[in-house]
């Protein structure tokens, strides 16, 4: 009985458990979700995708009963057991390197990071600018905290072809809290992966799909719309200038001496796209409201950097 309770003493507190949100921003509370099902819809990275009735998915969420905590259910036992203090161990050895890559080599000027929540169900929605979009989000937004609170280590969907090729780079993205997305499929399960482990923690979603190639910001797809409506988190949306320079597209090695901006935008009110029947319609106005906001963000980052506000004058005053 002793071992027993030591176990389970060990994995609540890495995974911890879901609670709720109430004690998070008002306009971002959490009212419940809908769990089961089996597969996930891929358009959140390939826009060639038609995006699934979040009606039809009411119905395929339900069937079945999914624990508290999310942990990669690709993997077997052994590997969750050892799983929340290895990936903790990993994921804050990369972010220490991290803080060498933007703080030392590289100038990184980071906005409203007051504003991100240290709860779970918080959803930071951005704009695609690199291959290293999400540990730069995520390390900017939670790199101390997370030490206390590894709930906040945020869950990042990634493209089986680009992080899952082969075993090695599967368990190196797996300990970075990766969710392998199957794109130019309707892959549910992966959306009963998001949708689980955005409850019980945090998570970075890029609405645009792709990455850009010019820096500006292009058209959000629904999906991450699919996403709020089911988990109602907590939305932030973070924009982020400069990325694109320091690893652009087909590149490999990061370049140095850039200047990077990363803004946290106050918790999106989005009570108004909420309606009692969730459509497809409904998400993606509330992906194109939020991605109004990233843009407006973008307007000022472009202003600070041409003198013509400053950081005191943030875009949500």
């Amino acid at each position: 009985m002793g071992c027993h309770m030591l176990l389970l003493r060990y994995h609540s507190i890495w995974f911890g458990t879901p609670k709720a949100a109430s004690g998070c921003i008002e306009s971002g509370k959490a009212r419940g979700w809908h769990s089961g099902g089996r597969h996930w819809i891929s358009c959140l990275a390939d826009p060639t995708v038609r995006v699934l009735n979040p009606a039809f998915l009411d119905t395929q969420l339900h069937h079945d009963h999914m624990p508290r905590s999310y942990r990669p259910d690709h993997r077997g036992p052994v590997f969750n057991f050892f799983w929340p203090l290895t990936s903790y161990l990993v994921t804050h050895v990369t972010v220490l390197l991290g803080a060498i890559l933007f703080y030392v080599l590289n100038r990184t000027t980071v906005i409203g990071r007051s504003n991100v929540p240290r709860c779970r169900n918080t959803l930071l929605i951005s704009n695609h600018q690199s291959l290293i979009d999400s540990f730069f989000v995520g390390f900017t937004a939670y790199f101390g905290p997370s030490f206390v609170k590894p709930y906040l280590i945020p869950w990042n969907p990634a493209g089986e072809e680009f992080f899952y090729r082969n075993p090695w780079q599967s368990w190196w993205s797996d300990q970075w809290k990766c969710i392998p997305v199957r794109r130019r499929r309707r892959d549910l399960g992966a959306l009963n992966r998001m949708l689980h482990a955005l409850k019980s923690g945090t998570m970075i979603l890029f609405p645009e799909g792709t990455r850009t190639r010019t820096g500006s910001i292009e058209e959000g797809r629904p999906g991450a719309g699919v996403v709020i409506l089911k988990d109602r988190p907590t939305v932030i949306p973070v924009t982020i200038d400069g990325l694109n320079e320091i690893l652009p597209v087909n590149t490999r090695w990061p370049k140095l001496f850039k200047r990077v901006y990363i803004v946290f935008g106050k918790p999106i009110d989005y009570s108004a796209f909420v309606t009692e029947v969730a459509s497809r319609e409904a998400s993606q106005q509330i992906v194109d409201h939020v991605m109004g906001v990233l843009r407006l963000q973008m307007d000022w980052i472009q202003d600070l950097k041409a003198g013509r506000t400053d950081r005191n004058n943030p875009p949500w005053v």
